[in-house]
C-alpha cells in the first residue's frame, strides 16, 4: 500500500475519503477557523476569493508562474552548466496515468502560498527511494509541532518525515516561527471592509424597487389601498421600469430622498478596496483592469510589468525552485550539483525591437552564438554548424581557439602597421624639405640649365660643367692679366 493510501485510507472500503471526525479536536477547530473582523464578517480563503480583486491577484500570479518553463541543470566546477532531463515527478506529478501535470502542480503550490502562506506536498517513493508521485495538500490538513527543537508533521494522524515524505514551502514568516503568515489573515480587516461594501452594493441594487422619493398622504390609508399603491409604484419604478412617471391623487405629496454619505461613498470604497488588495499581493493595479494609476510609478506600463516580474514573481519562484532542487537531490544517483530552475526570461523579453537589439549585442560581444539566439526564437540552427562559433569585435582578442579569426586579425594588424610605416616616411620627407629649402628658386637643387633639374644626375650624354676642352696642338688661352702655368 502506498503512502497516499495509508494516509487517506484509500485501500479500505470503509474509508475512502477524509472526514473531520478523523482529526483531533485541535485540528478540527483549525479546519473550521475563520478570521473574525470588526465588520462582523468572518474572513477565510474561500470568502476572500469572492472578491474580484483577490481572485484576480491570485489568478495572475499563479497562472504566470505555473506556465513558465522548468529546466534542470548540473553546475560544473568551472561554473559551466549542463542541461539535464526534467524529473518525471515534475512533468507528471501523479504518474503517467494521473490527470495532474506540472502546470497544475506548480499552480496549486502558488495558490496555497498566496492564500495560506504555506504550501505542502506529499512525496511517494518506491523501494529504491525514487520519487513516484507528488501530491499538493490543503494546508489545513497538515499539523506541525515542535518537539525539542525538531519539527514534525502529521497528516490524518500519521507522522511524516520532512523533505522525504513531505515538503513544506514557507512564505513570509515571523522570527522564531515555523509557519508562514497567511496574507488573508494579515489583511483580514481590510478584506472584510471590501467584502462588506460588496455585500452592501448587492443588497442596495437588489432592493432597487425603493425609489429615490417617498409619497406622503394627508390622511390614513387602508391596508388595501396602501398595497395597491405599492404594487402600482413597483410597476412604475421597479427593477425593469425605473424612472417611470408617477400620478398622485387624494392629496398625496412626492418628496425626493437624497443618498446618504455612506451610499455616496460606495463606489469610492470599492475602488479603494481594489488598490488595497493589489497592495497586499504586490500586483500593479493596471493588471487588475484599473488603469487610473497606470503611470503613477516608473516610466509606464512596461516598467511596471518589469517590476512585477522582479519584485512580485521572483520571490515566489525562488522559493519553489529551492524546494524542488532540495527534493531532487534526495533521489539516488542524483548529483548534489543538480539544480532546478524556473526560466523567467520569457517575462523580460520585451518588444520585438528590444529583443532583437539584445540579440545583436549578445552576438557582437561573444555572449551568445547565432544558434543559441535562434533556439530562443524557436528557430532551427544554421546548417553545418556555422552558427556555433562565437563572434567578437576585430579590435579585441580572439574568443577561444579560432584560427581563421586569429589569422584575419593578424592580417588586419599587419595592414595597419604598413599604413603607419608609409605615413611616417611621407612625413619624414616633408620635414626634410621644410628644414633644407633650395638655394636658387629658379634652378631647384643648384643645377644649371640643361643639366637636369637639380634633384638627380644630369641626363645621359650631357657634358660635365666647366671650361670647354682644347685640341692637342692648341695652346690654352690665358686670360689677360694672368701668367700661364
Amino acid at each position: 500500500m502506498s503512502l497516499l493510501d495509508r494516509i487517506f485510507g484509500r485501500g479500505s472500503p470503509e474509508q475512502r475519503g477524509i472526514s473531520l471526525d478523523s482529526f483531533t479536536p485541535e485540528l478540527q477547530r483549525f479546519l473550521l477557523e475563520n478570521y473574525d473582523t470588526k465588520t462582523g464578517l468572518r474572513v477565510n480563503a474561500t470568502t476572500a476569493m469572492r472578491l474580484s480583486a483577490v481572485y484576480g491577484c491570485v489568478n495572475i500570479i499563479s497562472s504566470t508562474i505555473s506556465t513558465l518553463p522548468i529546466e534542470t541543470f548540473r553546475r560544473g566546477k568551472d561554473g559551466t552548466r549542463t542541461a539535464q532531463p526534467l524529473p518525471k515527478w515534475i512533468e507528471e506529478p501523479r504518474g503517467p496515468r494521473g490527470s495532474m501535470n506540472q502546470i497544475r502542480f506548480i499552480g496549486q503550490l502558488i495558490v496555497s502560498l498566496l492564500l495560506n502562506g504555506n504550501a505542502y506536498f506529499l512525496v511517494e517513493r518506491n523501494g529504491y527511494g525514487r520519487i513516484l508521485a507528488a501530491v499538493v495538500l490543503d494546508p489545513r490538513l497538515v499539523a506541525l509541532s515542535d518537539e525539542d527543537g525538531r519539527i514534525t508533521y502529521h497528516v490524518n494522524g500519521r507522522r511524516l518525515t520532512p523533505n522525504l515524505d513531505l515538503v513544506h514551502i514557507v512564505g513570509i514568516e515571523m522570527p522564531g516561527e515555523h509557519l508562514g503568515v497567511s496574507p488573508i489573515k494579515a489583511a483580514s480587516q481590510s478584506i472584510a471592509v471590501t467584502l462588506s461594501a460588496q455585500e452592501y452594493g448587492a443588497k442596495f441594487f437588489g432592493n432597487s424597487a425603493m425609489p429615490t422619493a417617498v409619497i406622503e398622504t394627508a390622511g390614513r390609508m387602508s391596508d388595501e389601498a396602501a398595497n395597491r399603491l405599492t404594487q402600482r409604484w413597483k410597476q412604475l419604478h421597479g427593477r425593469d421600469a425605473q424612472g417611470g412617471l408617477a400620478v398622485l391623487t387624494e392629496g398625496a405629496a412626492f418628496k425626493r430622498i437624497s443618498l446618504s454619505p455612506d451610499e455616496a461613498q460606495f463606489l469610492e470604497t470599492r475602488k479603494y478596496g481594489v488598490a488595497d488588495v493589489a497592495r497586499l499581493f504586490c500586483v500593479p493595479v493596471h493588471l487588475l483592469a484599473d488603469a487610473s494609476q497606470s503611470t503613477s510609478w516608473g516610466s509606464g506600463l512596461a516598467e511596471q510589468n518589469a517590476m512585477f516580474a522582479q519584485h512580485t514573481l521572483r520571490p515566489w519562484v525562488t522559493r519553489v525552485e529551492h524546494a524542488l532542487t532540495r527534493l531532487a537531490r534526495t533521489e539516488p544517483d542524483t548529483p548534489l550539483d543538480t539544480y532546478i530552475r524556473i526560466n523567467m526570461d520569457e517575462l523580460l523579453r520585451g518588444s520585438l525591437e528590444e529583443r532583437f537589439q539584445s540579440h545583436i549585442w549578445s552576438i557582437q560581444y561573444g555572449i551568445k552564438t547565432m544558434d543559441e539566439i535562434r533556439a530562443e526564437e524557436d528557430l532551427p540552427p544554421h546548417p553545418d554548424g556555422i552558427g556555433t562559433a562565437p563572434y567578437v569585435p576585430l579590435n579585441m582578442g580572439p574568443l577561444g581557439p579560432n584560427t581563421e579569426r586569429a589569422e584575419g586579425q593578424a592580417a588586419e594588424q599587419e595592414h595597419k602597421a604598413e599604413i603607419a610605416r608609409l605615413t611616417a616616411e611621407k612625413l619624414a620627407i616633408e620635414l626634410q624639405q621644410a628644414t633644407h629649402p633650395d638655394p636658387d628658386p629658379e634652378y631647384p637643387g643648384g643645377g644649371a640649365p640643361g643639366h637636369g633639374d637639380g634633384l638627380g644626375d644630369p641626363p645621359a650624354g650631357t657634358p660635365p660643367p666647366g671650361p670647354p676642352p682644347t685640341a692637342p696642338d692648341q695652346k690654352p688661352t690665358v686670360p689677360q692679366g694672368e701668367k700661364p702655368t
